[in-house]
């Protein structure tokens, strides 16, 4: 337990540890609040105990793994052979998905169109053109299906 041990206790005013092993987190249990005198800002000071145990492993944690500075440029795995196949799958996949997005909008099946086709026709006229033909022709035919079925169950009657 924490009790047993020796304590260090570093004050902390505004934020600050006075002492540089000691971290202090802002929820401790042992919060004190000076008295407020008249619009003065309020002092808070925290008491914080640590083990030496604690302290002997923060230190050893530090000497075993010193801060490393990161390459300004990082390199890619493989040389970016792995990247660059990812690159052409995901090319490839855009690709189809934008065939099977036309197709469904040519034959009718579906209306709805995936952000890679809706790009493709923003920056595609003729594929554009294509698109609100196909769909007029369908809202044609679909007005006749109706007229077609108006005027029969207007006979029946």
């Amino acid at each position: 337990m924490l009790d047993s041990n020796p304590p260090i206790s570093p004050l902390v005013s505004n934020g600050l540890v006075s002492n540089s092993q000691a971290q202090v987190s802002p929820s401790s249990p042992h919060r004190q609040q000076a008295p407020k005198p008249n619009n003065a800002p309020v002092l808070q000071t925290d008491t914080v105990t640590l083990s030496p145990q604690s302290i002997a492993l923060c230190n050893q944690g530090l000497k075993s793994n010193p801060p490393q500075t990161l390459p300004v440029q990082p390199k890619l795995p493989n040389e970016g052979q792995k990247i660059e196949g990812y690159v052409e799958y995901k090319k490839a996949k855009m690709q189809y998905q934008v065939y099977a997005d036309m197709a469904n909008i040519a034959t009718g099946r579906d209306n709805n169109v995936s952000p890679a086709t809706a790009y493709y026709l923003s920056n595609n006229d003729d594929a554009r053109a294509a698109t609100v033909n196909a769909k007029a022709q369908q809202q044609q035919i679909a007005s006749m299906q109706t007229y077609v079925e108006t005027s029969q169950n207007s006979n029946k009657i």
